[in-house]
């Protein structure tokens, strides 16, 4: 769907609740770190915050191994102007543009490849192992960090809010704030993921 849908359809269907959040980082020419969740429509979310003016939207990600459905995966979310950055990249991405107040948006709840890449929090009852990427890279810019809830009001509708995570503690506190959403409406997370598996 995302491949012939229009800017006026996302704007429509995805309401940001608080977007001068962001403005306000903007003016203050901070970078700013976005994390989220597969939960409920999370495509439409990265497709929705490319549309805020002068964004600078960029987004890591694993490229697939197949290298036609890479392509049609990089076209469709990148059609708003966010631009993604292979996960092999993102590290050197980070050191050439450490002085430009990019916006940086990391998808977190997938379990760490390797054990040493993340941190264990006690999250829906059981130890549970995290990215720590987006706090690194948040503490390395000294960026403004913002937890993206997204909320389904009703079947093709959502709204997005921008909720500020003010602490050192990045991680932990977005575990926090995804297990109350994942609470509240359980059925909108993405569980055929293998969570649990390190």
């Amino acid at each position: 769907k995302i491949i012939n849908l229009k800017d006026r359809e996302v704007l429509k269907r995805v309401e940001i609740i608080n977007e001068d959040s962001i403005h306000k980082s903007k003016k203050r020419k901070k970078p700013i770190v976005l994390i989220t969740a597969h939960y409920g429509n999370w495509e439409w979310v990265f497709l929705r915050i490319s549309l805020i003016k002068n964004i600078n939207l960029f987004g890591v990600y694993k490229p697939l191994s197949n290298h036609f459905f890479n392509i049609i995966l990089l076209k469709i979310r990148s059609k708003f102007g966010g631009r993604l950055i292979a996960l092999e990249k993102w590290k050197y991405f980070i050191l050439k543009s450490r002085k430009k107040p990019y916006t940086l948006m990391f998808i977190s709840d997938q379990v760490p490849s390797n054990k040493k890449y993340g941190k264990r929090f006690f999250f829906l009852n059981q130890e549970t192992l995290f990215h720590e990427g987006a706090e690194k890279t948040a503490k390395l810019l000294n960026a403004d960090v913002f937890y993206v809830d997204l909320n389904q009001v009703e079947k093709g509708k959502y709204t997005l809010e921008f909720k500020p995570i003010i602490t050192e503690n990045i991680t932990k506190k977005y575990t926090e704030l995804l297990e109350k959403r994942i609470k509240n409406k359980p059925e909108h997370w993405l569980w055929s993921h293998n969570r649990w598996k390190r």
